[in-house]
C-alpha cells in the first residue's frame, strides 16, 4: 500500500524466477550428475542469469523508497515497516520448512540452543560447518535477510541520516 509498482519489472522478476527454476529442476532433479554436453543441457544450465536479474530488480525496488526519501521527493520509509514486511515475507514458510526437515533429517543439529539461534534466526551463513547444512537452499535466505538489514542503514549513510541519528549532525 501506497508503494509505487512497476508492473514491467514485476514480468521480468518473474522470468527470473521461472529461469532460476528451469535451472535447479535440471540441474537438481533431471541431471544429478555434473558434466554433459548438447543444446538441453546448455540451455538449461545457461539459465542461472535469472538468480543475478532477480537479485539486482529486487534490489532496486527495495532501494527505490529510501532513495525517493534522499532525493527529497517522498517522506523517509518506516525502517520498522520495512524490516517486518520482509520477515513476514520469509520466515514463517521458512521457520515451517526448517521445523518439519530439520527435525526429519538433523534433530540432533536443529534443536540444540545453538542450533535453534543459529537456523532459526538464518545465522548459518557465518561458518562454513553450518552454511548448506540442515537446509541447503536457505543459504540464500540468509543473505537476502543481511541485505534487507543493510538496506535502511546504507540508506541513510547515503542520506545523512546517520548522522542525525547518532547526533554528529543535526
Amino acid at each position: 500500500p501506497g508503494s509505487e509498482r512497476f508492473p514491467a519489472l514485476d514480468a521480468i522478476r518473474g522470468l527470473a524466477a521461472l529461469a532460476v527454476l528451469g535451472f535447479h529442476a535440471y540441474k537438481d532433479i533431471v541431471k544429478k550428475e555434473p558434466g554433459g554436453t548438447g543444446p538441453l543441457t546448455t540451455l538449461f544450465l545457461s539459465l542461472d542469469w535469472g538468480v543475478v536479474v532477480f537479485f539486482v530488480l529486487s534490489g532496486f525496488l527495495l532501494y527505490y523508497p529510501f532513495a525517493q526519501a534522499i532525493a527529497g521527493e517522498a517522506r523517509w520509509p518506516s525502517v520498522r515497516t520495512f524490516l517486518w514486511r520482509r520477515a513476514i515475507r520469509i520466515l514463517p514458510a521458512y521457520w515451517l520448512a526448517l521445523v518439519v526437515f530439520g527435525s526429519i533429517a538433523h534433530p540432533t543439529e536443529l534443536w540444540t540452543p545453538t542450533g535453534v539461534v543459529r537456523y532459526a534466526f538464518l545465522q548459518q551463513i557465518y561458518a562454513g560447518s553450518t552454511v548448506y547444512h540442515i537446509l541447503a537452499p536457505a543459504w540464500t535466505l540468509a543473505l537476502e535477510a543481511t541485505f534487507y538489514l543493510s538496506v535502511p542503514l546504507v540508506a541513510a549513510m547515503l542520506g545523512g541520516r546517520l548522522l542525525r541519528w547518532t547526533g554528529l549532525r543535526t
